[in-house]
């Protein structure tokens, strides 16, 4: 548990300190002897790389749903614009 609010001191990391200036991933890391990394695809690289696209980096510097189609070895397309609906439902 977190005794403080202040940030991991490893570079990019968004985490809060846990134990000797360092989030608990980077933290069990050293003590584990292993080299200090970030998460693969976890942390949030700016906004997505799909030209046409500017949400939030997910993985891979693509969003959530261009990481999606690439997942599925789908080309990457534009989304489609969510639309909301505003006329009541008839049954």
């Amino acid at each position: 548990m977190p005794r403080s609010s202040a940030p991991c001191s490893f570079p990019c990391c968004p985490r809060t300190f846990y134990a000797h200036d360092l989030c608990k991933l980077h933290y069990t890391q050293r003590r584990e002897g292993r080299p200090l990394s970030l998460p693969a695809g976890r942390v949030s690289q700016g906004v997505c790389s799909f030209s046409e696209c500017s949400r939030a980096g997910y993985a891979h510097s693509l969003c959530k749903s261009h990481a999606a189609q690439a997942r599925r070895g789908r080309p990457l397309t534009p989304l489609r614009p969510y639309v909301f609906t505003t006329t009541p439902r008839t049954r």
